[in-house]
């Protein structure tokens, strides 16, 4: 290809330069009379001869984009000579002629493993094409051959950096084992003695080492973890094992446990090294436990260390932050130590450990020049009275005696006097009751007026409201003597949101959860804060005939009537249906909302909605 177009370039330059000669040699031709008649060949001589040359160029085929087929190429038997194949080159369905059209050249061709030939054009062709091919001492047959060719048997052999031993006819012995020296090794499916890898034989494992031997009575590391090895080469599972003198528990799957519990009996902690931890601290990430001079992991248990006292829980954990129950109470520290002689807040209030650690309970307790009430559950006396067997006391907020004030609890109102100690079955001069006034046997105030009342001609609250007794439910009352109209309010909305979400069911009133209707939930909420809607109760409206209670509690002339644009919070409000007859109740929450019981279940809602707004109904004044 190259003399070709060296020839086509030679001849193309020869004509340029006799073209210039001719001009040179004529006289009487001029330099601006040749010059017109180079410009009408339009085109230049240099570029055409280039024109040529690739032309010529094109004209050749590159076997590596063409579609081309080799045939011959195939792995081969060791000979120990040099492996060469007759080969058969087509390309575009032309067949190449070997030197002609292409060369052939080999490289590593003669001993075991891959060698390549490599297929190069010539000629009118162009580039090359590498092929491998394998040469193996293995026939077709799997009987193995030596350099000359011939079976070789029962001898061991190396072949693709492995280890293979033959039978008496040539083939590679597989899946058994095979004493060699001193040792066991193991020839695996393919007959390749099996190197740093387990074996599993009679549900046993068997590790074989680098160099193929049998590792036995050692540890071994497969990269996963250490395993041991008995004298027989299987290895361990599911024991404990002693060696040097430490002793290392092999799971079930074999391995070494290593920074993790053991369970055998008791608990037991294998340390980084695999070793059994021992007389020492554990802090495994979820606690701190303690491991005896057995290894054993102590729990329920006492343990005093460095001169502190610490709780193992029965978990095993070392107690912290919390209260140990052992005869009496006792408080673990943050560090797990035993607290003594201190004040602790355990968020639900202050209690006092003594000396031996023990919780102070039902007994005074004197600190700084204070005295402090210990209740019978440990924790610090704070608002509220106190009896200590022999008088009552009040505890303010910061749990010491509170100076002389009225105080209140669900039963009324009393006195303590500068003591701390609650005055009973005397007169008591104080402007609460603008002169003197009368604690009975209990200490509470008994008033001339005992209860919080409404206008005489009203519906009267009561503390024991049920006074007209019923053989059905009726709502314990939450008020007491001294309670304000808005706490009635609150005790009455408050029974009601009791019944959220309960079901709607006719003529019912009864507990929460049972269901009942509308007017149900407003006799339920009335018992709450002293109110007796009396003809109606929960024992009548059990009767069909009762079912509208609502109508009953509405003609009630002991009920204050209001103006719509006067509503308050705990004011009733009445529906009506189109002929204005009473059929529904609710009670008034505020901002155009009520709570009622309304088919479906009870719950919070506009006012709006639940038919014709009959009116509205004061309960308290």
């Amino acid at each position: 290809m190259k003399r070709r177009s060296f020839y086509v370039l030679f001849l193309a330059l020869f004509f340029l330069l006799f073209s210039g000669n001719v001009y040179a040699d004529d006289a009487s031709q001029s330099l601006s009379t040749v010059a017109p008649s180079v410009q009408e060949t339009e085109a230049d001589p240099d570029t055409a001869a280039l024109d040529i040359i690739t032309a010529e160029e094109d004209d050749c085929v590159d076997i590596e984009t063409g579609n081309i087929e080799v045939q011959g190429v195939k792995d081969a038997l060791y000979t120990g000579g040099e492996i060469k194949f007759d080969l058969t080159v087509i390309l575009n369905e032309t067949v190449l002629q070997k030197d002609t059209d292409y060369t052939v050249s080999y490289s590593n061709n003669i001993n075991p493993g891959t060698a390549s030939l490599q297929i190069r054009g010539t000629g009118a062709y162009t580039g090359e094409l590498e092929y491998t091919f394998k040469i193996s001492n293995w026939d077709e047959n799997g009987r193995y051959h030596g350099a000359d060719g011939s079976i070789l048997t029962s001898r061991w052999v190396n072949s693709d950096s492995s280890s293979y031993l033959l039978d008496g006819n040539g083939y590679a012995r597989k899946n058994t084992w095979v004493r060699r020296a001193s040792s066991w090794s193991y020839l695996g499916t393919d007959g390749r003695m099996v190197r740093s890898h387990w074996v599993k034989t009679s549900n046993k494992w068997y590790w074989l080492n680098a160099d193929g031997n049998m590792a036995a009575d050692c540890w071994v590391m497969d990269g996963a973890g250490w395993c041991w090895v008995q004298s027989d080469g299987s290895c361990l599972s599911s024991q404990w094992i002693k060696r040097k003198g430490a002793w290392y528990y092999l799971n079930p799957s074999g391995y070494m446990a290593r920074n993790q519990w053991v369970k055998d009996k008791a608990w037991y902690w294998m340390q980084e090294d695999g070793k059994l931890a021992a007389n020492r601290w554990i802090n495994d990430g979820k606690g701190w436990c303690w491991v005896q001079s057995d290894g054993s992991c102590l729990s329920s248990r006492w343990i005093k260390r460095s001169g502190a006292w610490y709780y193992l829980n029965p978990s095993g954990y070392m107690a912290r932050n919390q209260w140990v129950r052992d005869k009496a109470w006792y408080w673990m520290l943050e560090d797990g130590k035993l607290a003594a002689n201190r004040w602790i807040n355990d968020g639900k209030g202050w209690c006092w450990v003594q000396s031996e650690g023990k919780c102070l309970t039902n007994q005074w307790l004197k600190r700084k020049g204070v005295w402090y009430f210990l209740k019978p559950n440990g924790y610090m006396a704070v608002n509220e009275c106190i009896f200590d067997g022999r008088k009552y006391y009040f505890m303010d907020s910061n749990g010491r005696i509170d100076s002389p004030l009225w105080k209140k609890d669900d039963h009324g109102w009393y006195y303590v006097n500068g003591k701390g100690e609650r005055i009973k079955n005397q007169w008591v001069r104080d402007d609460k009751c603008a002169g003197w006034c009368w604690l009975d046997s209990d200490g509470y105030w008994v008033p001339g007026k005992r209860y919080y009342q409404n206008p005489a001609w009203m519906v009267q609250i009561s503390t024991n409201p049920s006074k007209h007794g019923q053989s059905f439910y009726m709502s314990p009352c939450r008020v007491n003597a001294g309670s304000s109209r808005s706490e009635h309010i609150e005790a009455m909305i408050n029974r009601a949101y009791d019944y959220i979400g309960d079901p709607f069911i006719v003529c019912r009133s009864g507990k929460p959860g049972q269901g009942l209707d509308c007017s149900g939930l407003v006799m339920q909420a009335g018992y709450a804060a002293g109110i007796d809607f009396y003809p109606s109760t929960p024992y009548r409206h059990t009767f069909p005939a009762y079912e509208y209670e609502s109508r009953e509690i509405w003609k009630l002339n002991t009920l204050e009537t209001v103006a719509w644009k006067d509503r308050q919070r705990g004011d009733l409000i009445f529906y009506a249906n189109g002929s204005g007859t009473v059929i529904h109740i609710a009670i008034y929450l505020g901002d155009n909302k009520v709570i009622h019981s309304y088919p479906g279940y009870v719950r919070v809602s506009s006012v709006y909605g639940w038919g014709n707004i009959k009116g509205v109904k004061r309960v308290f004044h």
